[in-house]
């Protein structure tokens, strides 16, 4: 009995840990789009549930407003490619410009990982 219920325990343990990394592919000091990507994506419940991992490519620049926009957007899960997306557009809809940041496109790579 005492097993099982260890066994429970660490596999809700284990679901719970997720790491969600956003990483420019050209790194700067100071404030970068990555920065902020990291800050509002978080490991989505249908993926853990579903013990989904993968990687979301994002290609951002910004307009003629300085608003965060994505230019272009691939992965290698639909859903994952999805949820990245609306969380960005939610998130440049709120943040409106961005004044601290270069207007150069910037390639990002969000990696969703179960951490066992």
């Amino acid at each position: 009995m005492k097993t099982k219920i260890f066994a429970i325990m660490a596999g809700l343990l284990i679901l719970s840990l997720s790491a969600v990394e956003a990483r420019s592919t050209d790194v700067k000091k100071g404030k970068s789009y990555s920065n902020y990507i990291e800050k509002v994506m978080r490991y989505p419940d249908f993926a853990q549930d579903e013990k989904i991992e993968g990687t979301v490519n994002v290609l951002v620049e910004l307009n003629e407003n300085n608003e965060l926009q994505i230019a272009q957007i691939w992965g290698s899960d639909t859903r994952l490619v999805k949820y990245v997306e609306s969380r960005l557009k939610r998130f440049a809809k709120k943040h409106g410009s961005f004044n601290d940041l270069d207007d150069e496109s910037k390639l990002i790579s969000i990696k969703f990982n179960l951490i066992s």
